[in-house]
């Protein structure tokens, strides 16, 4: 069990309130409360967020997962062993623009973004 204290922003009251306590047990979010109404029991890894503030995942509803994505990302010598360079029209296949657009999206989650809806790209 991990237990996360600090500030928290309740998305659902549009408010925050101090002194938040977030449980996580088997990798989900099993409580959000005050820290009052809650016992950190004493096998807890429980991690103060002194001057931090937790927050929903926020969503970005309009990405282009294949238009601009990062240079490290567009790389295939080191993501796609140069599959694209060496084989001509390989954007064209479905696998090939799938993985693409999943390393794109693995971009978004350092920035907070949990959620994205792609609008379509190039060729689909």
């Amino acid at each position: 069990m991990i237990v996360l204290k600090g500030r928290i922003i309740d998305a659902i009251s549009d408010t925050y309130f101090e002194n938040g306590v977030v449980v996580i047990a088997d990798n989900k979010i099993t409580r959000v409360c005050r820290e009052e109404a809650f016992s950190v029991p004493p096998e807890a890894e429980v991690y103060k967020l002194e001057n931090g503030t937790i927050m929903p995942g926020m969503m970005d509803v309009h990405v282009h997962l294949k238009v601009g994505i990062p240079e490290k990302v567009q790389n295939p010598a080191v993501y796609t062993a140069g599959i694209s360079r060496t084989i001509p029209g390989m954007d064209q296949y479905l696998g090939y623009r799938i993985l693409k657009s999943y390393l794109a999206a693995l971009n978004f989650v350092p920035s907070g973004i949990t959620t994205v809806r792609d609008m379509g790209d190039m060729g689909g």
